[in-house]
Formats: C-alpha cells, sequence, structure tokens
C-alpha cells in the first residue's frame, strides 16, 4: 500500500487495510 491511499482509504474506512504495512497502521487507527 502507498501513503496516499492510506491516508484515503483509511479516512473513508472501507475494508482495504493492508497489516503488513506498519507505517499505515497508526493511520488506520486514528
Amino acid at each position: 500500500s502507498s501513503f496516499w491511499l492510506g491516508r484515503f482509504y483509511g479516512s473513508i474506512r472501507i475494508s482495504c487495510f493492508d497489516p503488513s504495512d506498519p507505517v499505515l497502521d497508526p493511520m488506520w487507527r486514528q
């Protein structure tokens, strides 16, 4: 996953979370 895709997907809370990406983890937990 990418930084901006992580922010986009995280903001709309769709089920495309990539648990293998530790950088996006805190974004999804916000």
